[in-house]
């Protein structure tokens, strides 16, 4: 598909995106919009006849921020018994709260004797924590999944179709999240109409959700575990002095 257009690989921004003057980018530069759109429109359909089935998740930054920072540390990997805390989890990274709630997607689909391995497009800021993230929840917080928790990887998009489809995807329910319907351009409200045949909705994580886990958890933790969870201090931060000469 994309030889056929002389596009060496696919990154939704480059497509959609324009210059102030309204010019296409790269590649695109000198496209009509009849042939855009029939490109577009053409590499949709072609996910959605795929094989592939969507997994994702979405985490409501205002509702995340609104939590306690107890709360922030559990919904992102912590670990705690009441006292103590035995993992610190990530509570200015919500991006893990969003990687665990599209693992438990995958795992719940995938067969009992599947083995599922992740790949994710290289992310600077996360790549690390995540590799450890993704062994420590296969050892602690996966149990009922730990034998279809394979193996966890980065790499280039370019190089990736794989990664070129989710990147299209995750951009489109992106501008319809934060830019609604009325909003968007219509190619993108076309190419997500073609995306969500297949499926049209994604877990994610907003207040609602959180009161529900609040809920779930009060049936099945104490009420001194969640008052302690909540009111788990935010470290101080380290405070610059200036020194005295002589």
């Amino acid at each position: 598909m994309l030889k056929k257009f002389d596009v060496p690989y696919f990154h939704s921004k480059e497509f959609f995106n324009r210059t102030n003057s309204g010019q296409r980018l790269v590649w695109y530069k000198h496209w009509s919009d009849k042939k855009a759109n029939f490109f577009i429109g053409a590499l949709a359909k072609l996910i959605h006849l795929s094989p592939l089935w969507p997994i994702g998740a979405v985490v409501h930054l205002a509702d995340f921020n609104s939590l306690s920072y107890g709360e922030k540390k559990h919904y992102t990997g912590g670990l705690f018994d009441g006292h103590k805390w035995y993992a610190t989890g990530a509570p200015s990274k919500p991006y893990y709260l969003a990687m665990m709630l599209s693992w438990r997607e995958a795992f719940q689909r995938a067969n009992s004797d599947t083995e599922v391995h992740f790949l994710y497009e290289h992310q600077q800021e996360y790549e690390s924590g995540a590799y450890h993230f993704f062994y420590h929840s296969k050892q602690v917080l996966y149990k009922e999944f730990s034998d279809k928790m394979g193996h966890i990887g980065f790499a280039d998009k370019q190089k990736f179709v794989g990664l070129q489809a989710a990147d299209l995807l995750a951009y489109s329910w992106n501008n319809y999240l934060t830019r609604r319907v009325e909003r968007l351009r219509t190619d993108s409200i076309e190419t997500l109409m073609e995306l969500t045949q297949k499926r049209d909705s994604f877990p994610i994580a907003n207040a609602e959700y959180f009161e529900t886990q609040r809920r779930l958890q009060s049936e099945v933790q104490s009420e001194e575990w969640l008052t302690a969870l909540i009111n788990t201090p935010k470290p101080s931060q380290p405070r610059l002095t200036k020194g005295r000469n002589g």
